[in-house]
This record gives C-alpha cells, sequence and structure tokens, in this order.
C-alpha cells in the first residue's frame, strides 16, 4: 500500500514537471516571456496567471496563485532569482510594465498588492498586505485570523535594499524609500523616505532648474546606467 501511494505521487510529480515544461516552452515561443525551468510556476493555476509580453523570470521563484485569486505581470515585467509571489487565496498581485524585481523579495496578495509601472524594487523587499489578529490573549495569535486592506505602491517608485511595506500603505508615484525603512504609513508622491519607521525627508524636485540645467546651473553630467537596468527602464 505504502509502496503504491509512493508510486503514485511520484507519477503525479512527473506529470506536472512535464506539464510544467510544456507551458514555460509554450509561454517562450508564444509570448516571449522568459520563465526558468527551474522557477516554480503552477501549470494548474495557469488560469490565474496573467502575464504580458517579454516577461522574465528567473530561477528559484515561486508563483503562487490558488483559489480565485490572480497573479498579473505587466509587459517587460523583470522578476529575478528566488523571489516569491504568493497571494494565499486574496485578490492578488499585479506588477506594472516594465517593473524590475530584484532577488529574494517576497510579495504577499492577501489584501492585494499593486506595483505600478518603471518601478524598482532592490533586493529583500517585503510587502505584506496582511494583519494578525492578536485581541485575544487566551487564543493563540495562529487561530485569531488575520485583517487585510492592501497595498498600493505607485508608477514610478525606486525601493532599497530590504524595505519593509505593511498593510493599508498607499506609496505615491515617483518615491524613493531609502534601505532597510519600514513603511508603516502613507507616502505622498515625489517623496523621499527613510528610517524605521519611514519618514518623508524630502521632496523629489526641489532645487532642480526644469529648463535643462541642473540646481547650479551648467550641463549635468550623463552617466552610464547599469546594463541590467537599461533594457527595462529606458523603453
Amino acid at each position: 500500500m505504502f509502496r503504491t501511494r509512493r508510486l503514485v505521487l511520484k507519477a503525479l510529480w512527473l506529470c506536472n514537471a512535464f506539464a510544467g515544461l510544456f507551458y514555460k516552452c509554450y509561454l517562450f515561443f508564444a509570448r516571449g516571456v522568459d520563465v526558468s525551468l527551474l522557477a516554480d510556476l503552477n501549470v494548474w493555476q495557469r488560469r490565474n496567471l496573467r502575464l504580458g509580453r517579454n516577461v522574465t523570470v528567473r530561477r528559484g521563484c515561486i508563483i503562487d496563485a490558488p483559489g480565485g485569486s490572480a497573479i498579473t505581470l505587466g509587459d517587460g515585467v523583470t522578476i529575478k532569482e528566488n523571489v516569491h509571489l504568493l497571494t494565499y487565496g486574496g485578490p492578488g498581485i499585479a506588477v506594472g510594465a516594465r517593473t524590475t524585481v530584484n532577488s529574494f523579495c517576497i510579495l504577499y496578495g492577501h489584501g492585494g498588492l499593486t506595483i505600478g509601472r518603471d518601478c524598482l524594487i532592490a533586493p529583500m523587499c517585503v510587502f505584506i498586505p496582511a494583519n494578525h489578529v492578536f485581541d485575544d490573549t487566551r487564543v493563540p495569535i495562529s487561530r485569531q485570523g488575520v485583517k487585510c486592506k492592501g497595498i498600493r505602491v505607485g508608477d514610478n517608485c525606486w525601493l532599497g535594499t530590504k524595505v519593509t511595506v505593511l498593510d493599508g500603505i498607499t506609496i505615491g508615484d515617483n518615491c524613493v524609500i531609502g534601505a532597510g525603512a519600514v513603511v508603516t504609513h502613507d507616502i505622498p508622491p515625489d517623496s523621499i523616505a527613510v528610517g524605521v519607521p519611514a519618514r518623508v525627508v524630502k521632496t523629489r524636485g526641489e532645487g532642480i532648474d526644469h529648463g535643462g540645467h541642473g540646481a547650479h546651473g551648467g550641463c549635468t553630467e550623463r552617466k552610464e546606467v547599469f546594463p541590467e537596468f537599461s533594457a527595462v527602464t529606458m523603453r
């Protein structure tokens, strides 16, 4: 009995592996979607995956959207190595066109997570659109459920390494969040925010002459962008 069960489980695993391989080949040749053969993409959830063109998903990624959840990746999105996109049956996760999510980030979708277009998400950022209920000290926290409001990150934002964004937060367009910040309240558009908890220290664009010169006059220096970003940000 035990041996039969093991054989059945192994056969199911092989079926899933081959189905995933064919699905990844289909995505690559039909839609230009480059999903690593070492990425964990559940082929049985393909109806919940909405992938734009020229999407790249690197090795070690886990993409899981059970039930009625959905994961949407816009055109030109890049998901680097070992990123987790996990909806846990919530509304889901949506990442806008040309956004790059770097290695070891964790994106949850309990209450819904939306990241806008042309964003740069540095390594090890965490987005948690949920909070555990812990009011009753007589009941284990794990049994009290969760509250979910959702997270929204606007277009053209840069989040530094190890930024944590908590539930119910909106980060406006064109924001920069410093490395290691914990975002516990809304950040207005065009803001630079740092610290724990994150606080706005500056507004982007202050002191800049938009007539073509820098704040101190003369020509501004043009520097080369990193090649890995240029393909995404310069389109």
